[in-house]
């Protein structure tokens, strides 16, 4: 227990499960504080788009009558969009909400800003502990992308004798299950979509992004647990360059040339004289025909015709119930 719980592995673990927790916890929150918000300004939400300015606007100003030019230049930087906010803000369609009221929204738009601000510290934390541990591999997929793989395989020493084909499909155990007991398509991809390589490239390519993601994944982590030279930078490189073959490479023909190569049929094969006969042989002549029962042994002339039997259909009497 003590060599299990020992180490940065157990920190990565729980951090990225508190991460996934917050995340959630934040998006609940900026919800309902815009949302409630919107009953006093609801025309706020047209102008600014970003969650993020809009909590900030609410923690800090809160009443609609507060939004002047003054007070909104601490947190927006564009000028058309103060004077478009202090300009509706006096001819509002929302209804006048009581102070209480927009004090509790306030407090609600803290919590959630305060939310974040300790999940951006918990990835910063990750980021120096992933890169202590495995600097090939969170130079290869990012401290944030490897600390979830960790997290779901449950410690190093399982993700680095995991082969390449595991580490593809690891966070879609829904998908694989179905395949192999439905027979539906298998999942190209798990947690790793989430690499720009694989979330950038087409439909086509995935796969074979995702497989060359962890096949060099796989290296990575075997040279960081077992201890080995770094070739983070290495991996990386060869990466590149295969990804972007697999991008530029030709994958249909012209179809001219499928259409030319199609016209050229292959010779025929020269048959040697003791060939079987095939439907070709019917249309000769019949003293140039060569049967198949001539190389055959002829049954004996003074056989007698066997004699067969009858059968005589019986039908039975149905059951009277």
């Amino acid at each position: 227990i003590a060599e299990n719980l020992s180490g940065n592995e157990a920190f990565i673990v729980k951090a990225v499960s508190l991460m996934e927790a917050l995340a959630g916890t934040f998006n609940l929150l900026a919800e309902h504080a815009i949302d409630w918000h919107s009953f006093e300004f609801p025309e706020l939400k047209k102008i600014v788009r970003d969650n993020d300015t809009l909590l900030e606007l609410i923690a800090k100003i809160g009443a609609r009558k507060n939004f002047s030019e003054k007070n909104i230049l601490g947190t927006v930087k564009d000028d058309s969009k103060i004077s478009a906010m202090a300009k509706t803000s006096q001819n509002s369609s929302g209804a006048e909400l009581d102070q209480n009221d927009i004090k509790e929204i306030q407090v609600l738009a803290k919590n959630a800003l305060e939310i974040k601000s300790q999940r951006m510290r918990l990835a910063g934390l990750l980021e120096e502990k992933a890169k202590k541990i495995a600097p090939n591999t969170s130079i290869l997929l990012g401290a944030l992308l490897f600390s979830k793989l960790v997290a779901r395989a449950g410690s190093m020493k399982k993700l680095a004798f995991m082969p390449a084909s595991t580490i593809q499909v690891i966070g879609a155990e829904k998908a694989l299950y179905s395949h192999l007991k439905s027979g539906s398509d298998p999942p190209k991809h798990g947690i790793i979509f989430q690499h720009p390589l694989i979330s950038s490239a087409k439909l086509d390519d995935r796969g074979k992004m995702a497989r060359l993601l962890a096949a060099k994944t796989s290296i990575a982590v075997k040279v960081d647990y077992f201890g080995g030279k770094p070739i983070g930078k290495e991996l990386k490189e060869d990466m590149d360059k295969k990804s972007l073959k697999i991008v530029f490479a030709k994958k249909t023909k012209n179809p001219k040339k499928i259409f030319q190569e199609q016209k050229q049929f292959p010779p025929q094969k020269q048959f040697s004289q003791e060939r079987k006969p095939s439907n070709n042989d019917r249309k000769q002549a019949p003293h140039e025909r060569k049967h198949a029962h001539q190389e055959k042994p002829h049954a004996p002339q003074n056989t007698k015709p066997v004699k067969r039997e009858k059968f005589e259909f019986t039908r039975f009497p149905r059951k009277k119930f």
